[in-house]
């Protein structure tokens, strides 16, 4: 309906674009990505620094990690912001990782609905491929699936979990009603 704004726009991609491509060559970005990917092959093997995994399971990747938080969450829980940006999702996930790796079980949680997620965090998805987390949406954690444990504790009269704040200082307004029992 409205062509000249969508030439407007589409020449602001473009020019953005190539800018974000000369960075990304200056930066050596894609290096550093492959890098990235490569440790954390779901094949990848870690050192002696993840003992803590290392004992029952040699090849320890972020993706089984989440996979086997997903089924059996913890007792703690780490979670970002409510915008569930990048940043914050990473946050939680590898404050999780590195806590687990040396003894203390922690649960990563995305800090928005999974429906969100899918339908607005592309970005963040793509990151998780390119990490080696084949379907992160189903991997994940979501605020939604934390709310749905804390109502069946609630409603069970078991409701006691701690809750780390990464990436901001407040709670994520759906749990707010839990707070009192959220250490």
């Amino acid at each position: 309906e409205y062509p000249e704004e969508r030439v407007r726009l589409e020449r602001e991609v473009e020019s953005q674009w190539r800018y974000f491509r000369t960075w990304a060559l200056e930066v050596e970005l894609f290096r550093k990505i492959q890098f990235l990917r490569d440790k954390m092959d779901p094949d990848a093997t870690f050192g002696a620094e993840a003992e803590f995994y290392s004992s029952s399971n040699p090849s320890y990747s972020l993706e089984l990690f989440l996979r086997e938080r997903k089924a059996d969450p913890t007792y703690h829980f780490a979670i970002g912001n409510d915008a569930g940006d990048a940043d914050s999702i990473v946050s939680a996930i590898l404050l999780a990782y590195v806590e687990s790796m040396h003894g203390d079980p922690v649960t990563p949680i995305v800090s928005i609905p999974r429906e969100s997620f899918i339908r607005e965090r592309p970005d963040v998805n793509l990151l998780f491929r390119l990490a080696g987390i084949r379907n992160p949406s189903a991997d994940l954690l979501f605020v939604d699936d934390l709310v749905d444990v804390l109502e069946n504790e609630a409603e069970e009269g078991l409701l006691s979990r701690s809750l780390t704040l990464v990436d901001h200082n407040t709670m994520n307004p759906s749990l707010e009603r839990f707070s009192e029992n959220l250490i």
